[in-house]
């Protein structure tokens, strides 16, 4: 025995016009959250990115520079430097840099020859050059947002500043403190 059950076809042939606007509201309103926290997560991401760029780069400076430096024969090192011109009043520019940051000591290690560290504040990129007397041109050893001091304090002691670049060419949001470490030189000449 079957029981069968009349239904009214007519009765739900589809939706009806409100269902289909409340439906269409509430998937929007999904879709907008979902946009409005992809953009959000975006944001986000590129503010990290800077910030964790920015710092990577200082810590590699420094830590290329004062392992290298370290070597160095004692009363051998010698710094030179060249500041950055800010543009006129009315210019549009972002200023020009005048020179370079540089310091350049003996490295026993390399057998008594000259090196160098040569930091370019117009490309953001610090140079090495492990004998300049051979004719081979520095090796890039760092890229990046940031710009780099040598301060010769006393015949063993030299003081390096790694600081976020005072023009930022990367964009977005950069992590500002400064890095900065004293290396004690070891090799007496």
């Amino acid at each position: 025995m079957f029981i069968r059950r009349k239904t009214n076809l007519k009765a739900r042939r589809g939706a009806t016009l409100l269902e289909l606007m409340i439906a269409s509201v509430v998937s929007s309103m999904v879709m907008g959250a979902v946009a409005a926290l992809m953009w959000t997560s975006g944001r986000a991401i590129k503010t990290v990115y800077g910030q964790t760029r920015t710092r990577s780069s200082r810590m590699r400076a420094i830590d290329q520079i004062r392992y290298t430096l370290a070597n160095a024969e004692i009363g051998s090192v010698a710094e030179f430097d060249a500041v950055y011109e800010p543009p006129e009043e009315g210019e549009t520019e972002q200023g020009e840099l005048a020179g370079y940051h540089r310091i350049d000591f003996i490295d026993p290690t390399n057998g008594g020859g000259g090196s160098t560290f040569f930091f370019n504040a117009g490309d953001e990129t610090l140079f090495y050059d492990a004998d300049t007397g051979d004719g081979t041109s520095a090796a890039a050893i760092l890229t990046g947002p940031v710009d780099v001091l040598f301060e010769v304090e006393a015949a063993e002691l030299v003081r390096i500043r790694v600081k976020t670049s005072s023009v930022n060419t990367y964009g977005g949001d950069v992590d500002t403190q400064d890095g900065e470490t004293l290396v004690y030189l070891r090799n007496t000449p």
